[in-house]
Parts: structure tokens; sequence; C-alpha cells
């Protein structure tokens, strides 16, 4: 009888703990759903000039006007950036059938063009077939998972894209010590006009991200209706850099970001320290000892 009691005992202490468990378990799962529900989904801020775009862009980005509802175990920014990296070198991609082109700079520098034709698209002749130029992030290239998803959506609307490998990007060596810049439009400039002397009657579009966005943000700035582009897109753009620089330095953004950011330019710089050895101005060993950006 006794042995029956404290076996019983047993029981109901074992119960309790579990019947606790399961109920921390569950309001902590209904006060993370609330936080979701009420601070996480939300429609997008659509902020536009006139009500003529606003309407435009409703019509024909649905989404916009939609709540957004963020993976629910992978919802923050930082999450989204680290995920997508990791996945990205566990996944092997495949390379869509690119054209390179090479295209020389008056500086005497080089800049490759990988070109995603769509022959079989029956909407649009080659002569009047859409083009969209990609402009990668700072570390980005043709070969990178967004832009080779990017390419691949615009080859299945029936367009033609060409990715904008940076100088010295994508494993290319420099011809000389000119790099590439947010700030610097020059070679940008070059590739439209070229695509334009190419392709006079096709519509010409760019679409850039991260360091890509900011480099058509400036072109458009600078050129305005004299751009030669009848749209562009950019995205994950920083407005502010210098409070983009600020955030790179806290402490949890200098260790996730910051030094990989750091590691991929230094890399670029060990790559072509020849070209820059021949330059008084740099000192190479100096540059490679940068601990961030």
């Amino acid at each position: 009888m006794a042995e029956t009691l404290d076996e019983l005992g047993l029981f109901e202490e074992k119960m309790l703990t579990y019947t606790s468990s399961l109920a921390i378990f569950v309001g902590v799962s209904v006060a993370a759903l609330t936080y979701y529900l009420i601070r996480v989904v939300k429609k997008p801020l659509l902020i536009t000039g006139s009500s003529r775009c606003a309407d435009f862009l409703q019509r024909r980005c649905p989404v916009l006007v939609q709540e957004y509802y963020p993976t629910v175990w992978c919802f923050t920014s930082r999450a989204h950036t680290i995920v997508c990296s990791v996945l990205a070198e566990l996944t092997t991609w495949k390379l869509p059938p690119y054209r390179r082109e090479i295209l020389d700079m008056p500086d005497g520098g080089e800049l490759h063009l990988d070109w995603l034709e769509h022959h079989s698209n029956s909407h649009h002749d080659n002569r009047t077939r859409p083009i969209i130029i990609i402009l990668p992030g700072m570390s980005g290239h043709s070969g990178s998972h967004y832009i080779i998803n990017l390419a691949k959506a615009t080859s299945k609307k029936g367009y033609r894209s060409a990715v904008y490998n940076h100088r010295g990007s994508n494993g290319v060596k420099l011809k000389n010590n000119r790099y590439y810049c947010a700030a610097d439009t020059t070679d940008l400039q070059h590739v439209v006009a070229h695509i334009r002397s190419l392709y006079p009657d096709a519509p010409l579009m760019a679409v850039g991200a991260s360091l890509g966005g900011m480099i058509i943000f400036n072109y458009l700035a600078k050129f305005g209706k004299d751009c030669g582009l009848v749209a562009a897109m950019v995205m994950s753009m920083p407005w502010n850099t210098f409070k983009t620089t600020e955030s790179l330095e806290e402490p949890l953004n200098r260790l996730l970001f910051n030094k990989y950011l750091t590691f991929g330019l230094t890399q670029h710089l060990r790559q072509n320290r020849e070209v820059f050895d021949k330059d008084s101005r740099v000192d190479v060993d100096h540059a490679l000892k940068v601990k961030n950006v």
C-alpha cells in the first residue's frame, strides 16, 4: 500500500511538472504570436510624390497594399540576412546561361556584363525586347544567389537582363587602380550608352541592390530625364550613409556584418595587390590591416 501511494505521489509530481511546463510553453507561444501579429505584420509604407503614381503602383503591385507576413521563425532583418547567407553557402546555385560581354572603359579599365537572353519570347521581338540592367551589392556579382534569382525572374517575364559586374568582382582582376564607388556613376553612364547603342528601340530599365542601388540613385540624381532609362528600382539601399556607418559600428552589427564586409573588400584588394602597389598614394599593407569598414 505504501509503495502504491509513493508511486501515486511521484505520478502527481510529474503531472504537475508537465502541466507547469505546458502552461509556460502555451503562454510564451501566445505572447510571441500576439507580438508577431501586432508588431511584425504590417502593410508596406508607400510614399509617393503624387496620387497618380500611388494609384499606378497599387494597380500594378497589389502587394503594396496587403499585409506582409514574414517567416514566423525568421522575421527580423538580421535573421533574414544571416539565414539567407547560410542557406546560399550550403546550396549549389546553377548559373543561368549567361553571355559575357567585356567592355573597355575610357580610363583603361574593364567591366563585364553578363547577359541573360530570352530568344524564345513571343511577346517582344529582338529589337524591342525590354532590357533590365542589374547592379549587385558591394560584394555581389552575377553568380550571387539573389542576382541569379533576379535574372531568372526577368527572363520569365520575357525580358533581357544584363548583370553589371563591378570592377574587380567575381574573381576578375582589375586592369588599373580604379575601383568602384557608390558616388561614382561613370561606369553606369558608359554601360547605359553602350546598351542604348545596341538596342535603341528597346525600353531600358535598371534595378540595384544595396551599393548597386546607391549607384543607380546617384546616377538618376545626376542625369534626371537624360538618364536613358524608362524606369529604375533600388532595394535595401541606405538613405543616410553616415547613419549606416554608425549602425555597422554597433557591437552586434560589427560582429555579424562589418567584419564580413571588411573581409570581402580586403580580399579584393589582396587579389589585385600588384595594381595598387604601383600607386604611391596607396599603402596596401596598412589597408589590409583594416578591421572594419
